[in-house]
């Protein structure tokens, strides 16, 4: 019987350590936290981790794969709470807070995972508990999609704009471009704006993701007679 050939070994990392699948996605995920989803690339994972960058491949056919996989990584510490006797709207809260939390520690995966990318089980898990939660308020199945994305979406987009904001957000110079442009306005045109000038460039992440998540719930809530306990929040 003839000898099998030698099967190839796994490719090893600096210092000869193996590579593996948790520590690919490990690395990947410090590299989106300090470079953004724009300069990630296999090469600089490979080169990050001292391996060629066919290595990666041997573990993951894209990049595609890897962002799911540092996705489903950031969102694994997600448990569907057990049955509790805590009201409707501050599971719904919880559920959300909770999503937000977890992907602010990661911005970097935030961004890939608001982007729309086909869901994993983790993903899935976050859905199947959204929907469960708002079939119990009394949504029909369509409207139960619909009040689900409301919320979502609202949590995905506070994500995005504080992970990624808006180039005037990170300006120290904004108030000053806020004053010029008034300058050149009558005074009487913009009133509001005028007064409110030195807290135009304040951006209170928590307070804005709070109220809007409040009025959202208040809202599904009152769409079907749901009953809330100690809102509304902040």
């Amino acid at each position: 019987m003839a000898d099998r050939a030698p099967r190839t070994p796994r490719p090893s990392g600096r210092s000869g350590q193996q590579l593996s699948k948790e520590a690919i996605v490990r690395t990947a995920i410090r590299l989106l936290d300090t470079d953004g989803v724009s300069r990630f690339s296999m090469r600089r994972l490979a080169a990050e981790m001292g391996v060629g960058t066919m290595s990666i491949y041997w573990y993951f056919p894209s990049k595609g794969a890897i962002f799911d996989a540092v996705v489903e990584a950031v969102l694994s510490g997600f448990r569907a709470p057990a049955a509790s006797n805590q009201p409707w709207d501050e599971r719904v809260a919880r559920l959300f807070r909770q999503l937000r939390a977890q992907s602010l520690e990661h911005p970097g995966v935030a961004a890939i995972w608001s982007s729309g990318r086909l869901p994993g089980v983790m993903i899935l898990n976050v859905t199947e508990y959204g929907l469960a939660l708002m079939a119990e308020a009394g949504f029909g199945e369509f409207e139960a999609v619909q009040a689900y994305r409301s919320l979502l979406f609202h949590t995905l987009g506070m994500i995005q704009l504080q992970t990624d904001p808006w180039p005037h957000v990170q300006d120290s110079s904004a108030l000053d471009r806020y004053s010029s442009a008034l300058d050149e306005l009558d005074p009487n045109a913009a009133p509001h704006m005028t007064r409110s000038l030195e807290h135009m460039a304040v951006f209170e992440w928590d307070l804005i993701f709070e109220r809007g998540l409040s009025a959202l719930i208040q809202a599904l809530a009152l769409s079907v007679g749901q009953q809330m306990v100690g809102w509304p929040l902040g």
